[in-house]
């Protein structure tokens, strides 16, 4: 994990359940700064299950950025594992009030939410 930014993204956006936001990461390089964050493309990350939901990682996604409203927020990946089941071979906590960037590599499913 890189943090990018000691702030929340989108300070303007209205609140939402977990108040996380992120945005698959697609580039061959790593981000370095909060200006590569494109808002108007990030998804609101929904409290489906467990604090969170599981999703399917884009092909070209190399990473993930995740922007924490209130509470910390976790991403977790498992490599090969539909069902999410057992250890996971990625996992990162993030601080409430930051955004960062999270390298997923080959892992899907992936997890985002908050603990």
């Amino acid at each position: 994990m890189f943090i990018l930014s000691q702030t929340y993204a989108d300070p303007s956006a209205p609140e939402t359940e977990l108040d996380v936001i992120a945005q698959w990461w697609t580039k061959n390089t790593f981000p370095t700064t909060l200006e590569e964050f494109d808002v108007s493309n990030s998804f609101v990350v929904k409290n489906v299950l467990e604090r969170g939901e599981y999703l399917e990682k884009p092909k070209d996604a190399t990473g993930v950025i995740v922007s924490t409203k209130k509470k910390m927020a976790v991403v977790a990946g498992w490599r090969d594992n539909k069902e999410h089941d057992g250890p996971w071979q990625l996992y990162g906590e993030q601080e409430a009030e930051t955004t960062a960037f999270h390298f997923v590599g080959d892992t899907s499913p992936v997890f985002l939410g908050w603990r």
